[in-house]
């Protein structure tokens, strides 16, 4: 979620970020257990209370704009620590698929005249 809390906090203030934390059934303490995992869907309802909440019609981006390759978690960690991109991609794929499963995939498809 990254910098998600702080914007919300800035923008609406404390009790706002626990209305919005308990409106979604999300206890405020994985703010600070960044490991922790939340469905996909109960992310996105949370950005969209945040965006209510602050008023940001472009909450998403403007957390987006915020993030940090460690706010991503130690799978992009993992991935950036590697030596090459074809190194990298495989920690990324794993990530994706255990933190977004369903959303996204990706295929490597290798030219053949090389």
């Amino acid at each position: 979620m990254g910098p998600l809390p702080d914007l919300v906090r800035e923008g609406a203030g404390s009790r706002a970020l626990a209305n919005l934390f308990r409106q979604q059934g999300l206890p405020l303490a994985v703010i600070d257990a960044p490991a922790s995992r939340i469905p996909v869907i109960d992310m996105v309802e949370l950005f969209a209370g945040a965006a209510r909440a602050t008023g940001d019609h472009a909450f998403g981006l403007t957390v987006g704009s915020r993030m940090r390759p460690q706010d991503f978690g130690p799978w992009v960690a993992a991935a950036a620590a590697a030596p090459t991109l074809g190194s990298a991609v495989p920690p990324l794929v794993r990530g994706v698929a255990a933190f977004q499963p369903d959303t996204m995939h990706l295929r490597i498809v290798r030219d053949a005249a090389q």
